[in-house]
């Protein structure tokens, strides 16, 4: 849960600098900002359900010259009536025969083979440790020159 809260300060800060920036070039009031989540972590009675915690996320719209603010509407949105979703397919692996920190072994394999994957700690902080997320939305071209970074990675392992 500590790693939740740090991304939920980490991001804090991060989006505190992008709107000050902003706010010095003077293109604050010409910039639509929406924050949006997903609840976080997959904790015991949070997204994972069907209560209210696990279907009301933030969504959060700033845009000082075309939305009054100061509001709350409670009505049912979606982000796809924002954006489409992006397609994506995803693999989660199991890794426990070769590590039990999926953190640093993503990092190992973005260093050495230079192929990001996501630890599974990002999503799942009771059995992340021993997973990756690999993520099918580039090109064919694109996977099968990951696939080959892989696997020349995993034999010289």
């Amino acid at each position: 849960i500590l790693d939740y809260y740090f991304e939920v300060q980490r991001f804090d800060r991060e989006i505190g600098r992008r709107i000050a920036l902003l706010e010095k070039a003077g293109k604050l009031d010409n910039t639509l900002v929406i924050m949006t989540g997903d609840n976080g972590m997959p904790f015991p009675r949070a997204k994972c359900n069907l209560y209210d915690s696990g279907c009301r996320v933030p969504f959060v719209v700033s845009w000082p010259s075309q939305v009054k603010g100061g509001r709350v509407v409670e009505d049912f949105i979606s982000f796809t009536d924002i954006a489409p979703t992006d397609g994506a397919f995803y693999v989660y692996a199991d890794v426990s025969r070769f590590t039990d920190d999926s953190r640093a072994f993503a990092a190992e394999i973005l260093d050495k083979a230079g192929v990001a994957v996501t630890p599974g700690l990002d999503f799942d902080p009771a059995r992340g440790h021993k997973t990756l997320r690999f993520s099918y939305a580039r090109s064919t071209s694109d996977m099968e020159e990951g696939i080959a970074r892989l696997k020349a990675f995993m034999a010289e392992r």
